[in-house]
């Protein structure tokens, strides 16, 4: 059973999750997501969805998403099922079928999503533009995310076949009543930089930074770096050498980057720096 400790300075606070203390239903959990969204998905307005909407050349196929995103500068949105762990795969699978080619009226959808702006907690009274909204989704496919509250391993690949991205949002719960939110796995984050990195054969086990960003151009060597990948956080060492190259050396037994690829480094607004894989 997991339960997270908070420590204080006079007392322990001990947080155990929501389903093993409560029973709680999928309505309960999207209450608390649209609740929390403001701090959860910063970058988006974050909206119920449960209008229903058909396949493309599928119309026999429908289902009713539970939430959709909208990006602060209307530039994507995401069309999102909220599940319980309760769910099997193929019941999941049928819903994001629908989801990734959606047929829809543009008019008609575009005013639900504007009816649904007074759900928006932050900043409240936002207002969405409907032209705006309009644009976004003539122009742009959407995204498709399924957020769960427990880690779903054998969902994970399946999914990721499909461009699904797999959120996972656990709640936890203290004995006063008060909550705190985990939140892991693929969900959507901006990244504000880019560096572009290469495996190199000497110092061993180390990526060379080819491109630069201000936040690693005061790193010193022997400094140590956190890194994300694969939703696992990684230890990495700065090295500098005498022409002032800068390399990270894994701190491990093993590599954990697949060998033959090229890598990038992704900053969000938060920071935190994420490796990616590519070729």
């Amino acid at each position: 059973m997991a339960k997270i400790l908070i420590n204080e300075k006079h007392s322990d606070i001990w947080f155990e999750r929501l389903s093993t203390v409560s029973y709680y239903s999928e309505t309960e959990f999207e209450d608390r997501l649209l609740k929390h969204a403001s701090n959860l998905f910063i970058e988006y307005f974050v909206l119920p969805f449960k209008k229903t909407i058909s396949q493309i050349r599928k119309s026999e196929n429908t289902t009713k998403p539970d939430l959709i995103f909208i990006k602060r500068d209307f530039s994507s949105w995401i069309l999102v099922e909220v599940e319980k762990g309760g769910h099997t795969l193929d019941h999941v699978a049928r819903q994001v079928a629908v989801m990734s080619k959606p047929d829809f009226n543009p008019v008609e959808m575009s005013h639900y999503i504007k009816s649904k702006e007074t759900y928006i907690m932050s900043p409240q009274g936002t207002e969405l533009a409907y032209d705006e909204i309009h644009k976004l989704i003539t122009t742009q496919k959407p995204q498709v995310m399924v957020i769960v509250d427990e880690t779903k391993v054998d969902w994970e690949k399946d999914l990721n076949k499909k461009d699904v991205l797999l959120c996972v949002v656990q709640v936890y719960k203290n004995g006063q009543g008060e909550e705190i939110f985990r939140i892991k796995g693929q969900y959507p984050r901006i990244y504000t930089g880019t560096i572009h990195c290469k495996l190199t054969n000497y110092p061993p086990n180390s990526i060379e930074l080819v491109t630069h960003h201000p936040l690693l151009e005061n790193l010193t060597s022997g400094q140590d770096v956190e890194i994300q990948f694969n939703n696992s956080i990684t230890k990495w060492s700065a090295l500098i050498n005498n022409r002032k190259r800068l390399f990270l050396k894994c701190i491990g037994s093993t590599f954990p980057l697949p060998v033959g690829k090229d890598y990038i480094l992704q900053i969000d607004q938060m920071n935190k720096i994420y490796y990616f894989s590519y070729n």
